[in-house]
């Protein structure tokens, strides 16, 4: 809830094939879909230098980050599991990102009781 348009850090893997602004992300915890946003700004890479500085800093390095529109983050009514979402619509969930189609992120804001 606090990125108000700051980055979204991601520290190994980002998407493939990128978050054009527009695009909607859904947010897990623990195996739960708790959350969603819409992408403000595409996925790009963390400068290099940026990098560094926060490895000399002893602090997180990532790689990629995105900037999310801060009003358009959502917390969802209901958590539904990733296993009840792969059972109901026969999908499976990689690592850290799965690309929807509409249909089946309707059904997912179904599932989380959202209108």
């Amino acid at each position: 809830m606090n990125k108000d348009e700051k980055p979204y850090y991601f520290a190994e893997k980002s998407p493939k094939d990128g978050l054009p602004p527009g695009s909607i992300v859904l947010f897990s915890f623990d195996a739960r879909i708790f959350g969603k946003a819409t992408v403000k700004e595409d996925v790009k890479e963390v400068p290099f230098e940026e990098q560094e500085a926060r490895r000399k800093m002893g602090k997180p390095v990532y790689r990629h980050s995105m900037i999310l529109n801060g009003a358009s983050i959502e917390l969802l009514p209901y958590n539904p599991t990733k296993k009840e979402i792969a059972e109901k619509l026969e999908i499976r969930f990689g690592q850290v990102f799965k690309y929807l189609d509409l249909k089946q992120y309707q059904e997912i804001l179904k599932m989380a009781r959202v209108q």
